[in-house]
């Protein structure tokens, strides 16, 4: 895996302003192995904000392997230590090239801090992340009917490959 980490952990901090012009400090960091009971704790508060699923997060000895490669990208936005929004992405070796391509799997931000530049900031430390000439490209899947999903993925640089025809199977374990 090839990726750098040219970067610290702990990237930024971010000032945001909402239409009202109030200012929201915003911390951005990648987390490391030992913030999996961190990580545990943020992800089962922010899918409670914007799913309601309260209780499911992955286990302690799960995220911490997770979290030890290089490979996994969770980036979480803390206010004041409060969880606000979160990213998970993989980077995925081709077989054809010398050259990776990142998927951004997930994200999700509280509804309290949406449409304020939070999804922008968390993709953009992500292409922070990735920067280096082993990596080919980055995507993400989303529904032509996800507006808010198109337009933060437009105004992050995103260019749409539309099929008109793509089919997505899921396989069930059986």
């Amino acid at each position: 895996m090839s990726v750098p980490h040219s970067l610290p952990w702990e990237i930024t901090l971010l000032h945001f302003s909402d239409c009202k012009h109030t200012i929201v400090d915003v911390k951005i960091t990648r987390l490391k192995p030992q913030d999996a009971p961190l990580a545990r704790e943020d992800i089962h508060n922010i899918k409670a904000d914007t799913e309601g699923q309260r209780g499911r997060a992955a286990g302690l000895p799960h995220l911490e392997k997770l979290l030890a490669r290089d490979d996994v990208f969770l980036i979480v936005a803390r206010e004041d230590a409060i969880p606000v929004g979160y990213l998970l992405a993989y980077s995925l070796p081709r077989v054809d090239r010398d050259q990776e391509m990142i998927l951004l799997y997930d994200m999700e931000v509280a509804e309290s801090h949406r449409r304020k530049g939070l999804g922008k900031a968390l993709i953009n430390q992500l292409r922070a992340e990735c920067v280096g000439d082993n990596i080919m490209k980055m995507w993400v899947i989303t529904e032509r009917s996800n507006a808010a999903a198109v337009r933060l993925y437009e105004s992050t640089g995103g260019v749409a490959q539309e099929h008109d025809d793509t089919v997505i199977f899921e396989y069930v374990k059986p």
